[in-house]
């Protein structure tokens, strides 16, 4: 890998290193003592669904601008390129009989700025590297909210669990047993 290759693909693997971490909180949900999802890691990526949501959206619409610009100026750089290519491939088969191809436009286009091409290139490959992965961060937020979901009515309905088997399992300190429980007519009340 040369020396621009490797340049761009340290600046998109940083990219992406950083846009995964602005969003790793929100992921972060299992707790390192615990080692078991708390309400508290819950609720904070409940909380925070929204706002990184939208700034996935955002920077995925800015980063597709970024590429479709790239793309514009790369393909009228190009054109201007072929063209001249085109000129000095005629002018070196006007002689002949040979009708030259297009293939050979490009080719010769190519080389003429071997260099500058192959920087040029690069940079809108990784252009749209990038948002083609925030186009798969934001798929992937789509399937996180019903994975939220879905262990958000899960620790419900474990909380509601819990808390009646503790209350049936427990005598509260100072109660007497034969409460009578209020809020009944007193023909209806019970002894507990």
């Amino acid at each position: 890998m040369d020396m621009i290759n490797e340049e761009l693909m340290n600046k998109y693997v940083s990219y992406v290193t950083d846009t995964i971490s602005k969003c790793k909180k929100m992921g972060d949900l299992i707790d390192d003592l615990q080692e078991v999802v708390t309400p508290a890691r819950l609720n904070t990526a409940l909380a925070m669904y929204f706002n990184v949501s939208t700034w996935l959206i955002a920077e995925y619409q800015r980063q597709k601008i970024v590429y479709e610009i790239t793309k514009r100026e790369f393909d009228s750089w190009k054109d201007d390129l072929f063209e001249e290519a085109k000129r000095q491939v005629i002018y070196e088969y006007a002689e002949t009989k040979v009708k030259p191809s297009v293939t050979e436009f490009e080719t010769r286009a190519r080389h003429m700025k071997k260099q500058e091409y192959q920087e040029k290139l690069a940079e809108l490959e990784t252009s749209e590297s990038r948002m083609r992965f925030l186009l798969r961060m934001t798929e992937l937020m789509k399937s996180y909210d019903s994975i939220l979901t879905t262990l958000s009515s899960n620790m419900r309905q474990e909380m509601r669990t819990l808390s009646l088997d503790n209350r049936m399992n427990s005598t509260p300190e100072g109660v007497s047993m034969n409460k009578v429980r209020a809020g009944f007519p007193e023909s209806t009340r019970v002894r507990v």
